[in-house]
């Protein structure tokens, strides 16, 4: 990608927040937002992230259990949608051709679902079905 291209967003803390206003909301907790904003981290299940929560004097049901279990998708969600808006306002082009090989396989398109990610077979791979999703700026072509 050209080298003036602005980094592909990252997860904010506004992201986690708006995410965690929502989880509360949904478990009729909207006062927890914030503990839960707090406590969660990439890759929490709502079960530890309950149980941080429990320590944190809130009382934690199973119901609360599978509403905080939502804040990992929904946060990806928000990252997704900055991604997005990210990829439209920068005009972000694939850097190389469908074909090309890369360090991890060899090219084969393009994500429908993940901006600015390549589809990539990846080296080895015998599954028809699978392949690795390759953010553009990460697929570095084979000298």
């Amino acid at each position: 990608m050209p080298e003036n291209t602005p980094r592909r967003p990252t997860v904010t803390p506004e992201m986690v927040t708006a995410a965690a206003v929502c989880v509360a909301d949904m478990a009729n907790k909207s006062e927890m937002a914030d503990d839960i904003a707090k406590h969660w981290r990439v890759g929490i299940d709502g079960f530890q992230l309950g149980k941080e929560l429990d320590r944190a004097g809130w009382d934690i049901t199973a119901d609360t259990v599978a509403e905080l279990d939502c804040m990992g998708g929904l946060v990806r969600q928000l990252h997704r949608e900055a991604c997005v808006v990210w990829a439209r306002a920068h005009n972000i082009q694939p850097p190389h051709s469908i074909g090309s090989k890369i360090t991890r396989g060899v090219i084969t398109g393009v994500c429908d679902h993940e901006s600015a990610t390549y589809l990539v077979k990846e080296n080895g791979c015998q599954d028809p079905n699978r392949s690795l999703l390759i953010r553009f700026e990460d697929a570095e072509l084979v000298a």
